[in-house]
Order: C-alpha cells, then structure tokens, then sequence
C-alpha cells in the first residue's frame, strides 16, 4: 500500500461497501529522537557567576600562558558556532540521506573522539 493510500485509508477510504480505517501508528512517521537538556547552558553560569562576583579564569592562549577573564561572548560564541554548524549538518542530511540520525551520531562520535585527543 502506498504513502497516499495509506493516509487516504486512515481518513476513512470507502472502497464500494467497505470503509477501510486504520490506525494513525501505520502510517505517522517516527519520531526523531529529542536529547534532553537541563536548560542551563553554560552561559549562563558564567552570568550568574559574574553577578555574585565570581572571576573566571582560564589560559586563552597556548599551554604556558597567563590566566585572563573568560567573557560572556566567548562562551557564546564557542557554543553557538558548533551548534549552528551541527545544526546545518544534520538539516542537510534529513534532506540528503534516507537515515540521518546513525550518519549525524557517527559523525559527532568522530568529533568528541578528536575533542580528547590533548593539544
């Protein structure tokens, strides 16, 4: 049965004398599977923390170098950008691929995995 005749048959498709109904299970697609977040990204420790007078500190040049203040655009900036471009990634491949989520999860597995790899 196709797509078309599937959903057709969910809305009540009278063949002749006989109404073919089935459940919305058959044809819905899946869903895709939604992470969950605690909703507090870590800009918002970093506000939080300048606000009660806390300083972070960390090196941002090469390994050696002084400690400076972390500012709240260098977090935003270092979580907005890989997350745009993973979004972008993973919106090309729902578009591009028949099963995007085991591409999209091999290629974040393959970026964490660089992650640790020390400089």
């Amino acid at each position: 049965m196709s797509d078309t005749a599937i959903v057709e048959a969910r809305h009540g498709l009278v063949c002749g004398s006989l109404t073919i109904s089935l459940p919305a299970k058959t044809w819905a697609p899946r869903p895709f599977h939604k992470p969950q977040s605690n909703g507090r990204p870590p800009a918002t420790a970093l506000l939080a923390g300048k606000a009660f007078g806390v300083a972070f500190m960390a090196p941002l040049g090469p390994p050696g170098s002084p400690l400076q203040a972390i500012q709240p655009f260098n977090v935003l900036m270092l979580c907005l950008v890989p997350g745009l471009i993973a979004a972008l990634l993973l919106a090309c491949l729902v578009r591009f691929t028949r099963r995007p989520q085991p591409i999209f999860l091999t290629i974040a597995d393959a970026f964490l995995l660089l992650s640790l790899i020390p400089d």
